[in-house]
């Protein structure tokens, strides 16, 4: 069997260990010859969110450049607000340190991109939980009448704060939806995006509406009301699904989401366990003229004949994402990625060895660990390498601002591993799809133990 958990851990954090803290500037080296760009820079910021939708800086926060061979060859620290500043501007490998904090306190959060340019670097955002202490958040329930939408019944309610990365399901019982919602101590409470999906004719599977509507005038200790002229009635277009993967075990799921802003997005997904069972148009958001919704397909298998080989509960996602203006009037095509050769270069990947994905057409891969609170890894990098990497990474001699004291002697018993394989339909390069995934078909394996 792979025991990826300990693959991962064990070569990532013994690069880590031993990078003690210190009060000083971080010791840095010369970048190599050809490699420093005096009119090249990018920022990268790195902060925490909370529930309530407060950020705070981290200026603890680094990130190393690497050569060749793995070692660090720069320290990029972060700023009072939490900016860290690039000026390196060829293909390098990046590595970026973090802090998160879960029940048990804060714990470190590394991201590796390999032989990236410096813009392919995410913002670092970290989310804690509403009891932290960067910032305290008081939460309330409010409750919506959305009476006029109940006719004929089967009616989900879904809401999206503007101050939080979550998205709230709405229970509807008599009538009456509630969603939580929280603010700063205080603070005002936050926008809603609502989303409300209708059965046409009683037929919850075939035909639905969607409603959307933002809401900011709400009093969270009486019941608020949502009516059918408040609401925009989106449109509706249909869709094809191109190589669907048919599996012994399989799960269903269509969705459409369109951000708003930051945080704030209209979100509608259902799900079956056939595909004749799946409505057959999907909504387009559209209550402005530059909205965009991003259209998704997903198969989920659970099948234990196919990951007979892999250690923990395992099942894969075979995914199309398709994004449309908001006057779209086609037919989206949803082409989905093959599942074997997927399937068959994830297995090279976990068991240490080189892998390929160019079979399944991908562009990248996306690797991430994460040890439930204690640590976690992500690895960005093109669809050919070798996981010889997590060897080669070096973090010795680079002098952190703030301490990081990993044990990893110790196995680790439970954990979570994702890994995902795109291929961006618009491009075969790799940095370009880093930064373009509109229109995409992916494979995703999750391992959990």
């Amino acid at each position: 069997m792979y025991n990826t958990k300990n693959l991962l851990v064990a070569s990532v954090a013994m690069g880590l260990i031993g990078c003690g803290g210190s009060d000083g500037t971080p010791d840095t080296q010369t970048p190599p010859s050809g490699g420093g760009n005096s009119s090249f820079e990018y920022i990268v910021n790195a902060s925490y969110t909370s529930k309530c939708g407060t950020i705070t800086p981290q200026p603890e926060a680094v990130i190393v450049r690497h050569d060749a061979s793995g070692d660090a060859v720069e320290v990029y620290e972060a700023d009072e607000n939490g900016d860290i500043t690039i000026d390196y501007g060829d293909v390098a490998t990046f590595s970026s340190i973090t802090f998160s904090i879960g029940d048990s306190g804060r714990f470190p959060e590394v991201k590796t991109y390999v032989s990236v340019t410096a813009d392919k670097i995410f913002d670092m955002t970290s989310f804690p939980g509403a009891d932290d202490n960067v910032t305290q958040c008081e939460c309330e329930s409010v409750t919506f009448d959305i009476s006029e939408f109940t006719s004929s019944g089967g009616v989900t309610v879904r809401a999206s704060a503007a101050n939080t990365n979550e998205q709230t399901y709405l229970s509807s019982i008599d009538d009456v939806a509630e969603a939580e919602v929280c603010r700063a101590v205080d603070g005002e409470w936050p926008s809603l995006a609502v989303v409300i999906s209708t059965p046409i004719n009683g037929q919850p599977y075939q035909e639905i509406e969607v409603y959307s509507t933002e809401i900011s005038d709400y009093d969270v200790d009486s019941t608020n009301n949502i009516s059918l002229s408040d609401a925009h009635l989106n449109t509706n277009v249909p869709y094809l699904v191109t190589n669907t993967p048919v599996f012994t075990e399989s799960n269903y799921r269509v969705s459409s989401s369109s951000q708003i802003e930051d945080l704030h997005s209209f979100g509608f997904y259902t799900g079956a366990d056939s595909l004749a069972f799946l409505p057959q148009s999907l909504p387009i958001y559209s209550e402005s003229e530059n909205l965009e919704t991003y259209l998704t397909f997903q198969e989920t298998t659970y099948d234990e004949i196919l990951f007979d080989d892999i250690e923990g509960f395992v099942w894969m996602d075979m995914v199309s994402g398709v994004s449309v203006d908001s006057d779209y009037a086609g037919v989206v095509d949803f082409t989905v990625m093959e599942p074997t050769p997927f399937l068959e270069a994830a297995q090279d990947m976990l068991s240490g060895d080189d892998y390929d994905f160019s079979n399944t057409g991908a562009d990248n891969v996306y690797l991430y660990f994460s040890s439930d609170g204690e640590f976690s890894f992500s690895l960005t990098t093109p669809a050919q390498g070798s996981m010889s990497i997590l060897d080669t990474l070096n973090f010795d001699d680079v002098v952190l601002p703030f301490e990081l004291d990993l044990d990893i002697t110790q196995e680790i018993e439970s954990g979570f591993l994702y890994l995902r394989a795109e291929d961006v339909l618009n491009t075969t390069d790799y940095l370009e799809s880093l930064s373009d995934w509109s229109n995409s078909s992916f494979g995703a394996l999750y391992i959990a133990r």
